[in-house]
């Protein structure tokens, strides 16, 4: 059963975007790369044809903020079984990989969440996890605007929020 649950994880992993076993042993990147990474992805922005000003940046303390006065509408893009394992208390899922999908299921809920002045807050696994931004983009081409929660899970478990 050990074996089966370790595969299943591995196999998990394995599906998320784009991140390689070099991703586990890298130290986090510095604020300076941080930086670095974020205006290749303003770039990036302009060549993708969409709204740039639609995707913020936002903080682990007004991540919290929003959280606590329930101003917030929290998405998780991490794989189901990782957002089972633990998420950011109020969050809801919503994988990259099935964006299309469980969009379509869950539009008229965030639209709704919207309406309500709720800022629609994205995140991932952790800094290096591309899924926050590449699921913002997605909001943006449908005219939605979202915030990056950058540090994602692992961040803010190591604050100790939850």
């Amino acid at each position: 059963m050990k074996f089966f649950v370790s595969s299943l994880i591995v196999a998990t992993l394995a599906s998320c975007s784009s991140h390689s076993d070099s991703d586990l042993t890298e130290p986090v990147v510095s604020a300076q790369s941080a930086t670095e990474e974020f205006t290749q992805l303003d770039i990036k922005k302009e060549e993708q044809g969409f709204d740039e000003s639609l995707i913020t940046k936002v903080e682990v303390e007004r991540v919290f903020e929003l959280r606590e006065s329930g101003k917030v509408y929290l998405i998780d893009t991490r794989p189901s079984l990782f957002f089972l394992r633990g998420h950011i208390f109020g969050a809801e899922s919503l994988p990259l990989k099935h964006f299309d999908t469980m969009y379509l299921e869950k539009e008229s809920e965030i639209k709704q969440a919207v309406s309500e002045g709720k800022k629609i807050v994205i995140y991932c696994a952790s800094e290096k996890c591309p899924d926050s931004y590449e699921m913002a983009t997605r909001f943006a081409k449908k005219g939605i605007s979202s915030s990056v929660f950058k540090g994602g899970w692992s961040l803010w478990k190591q604050t100790g929020l939850e």
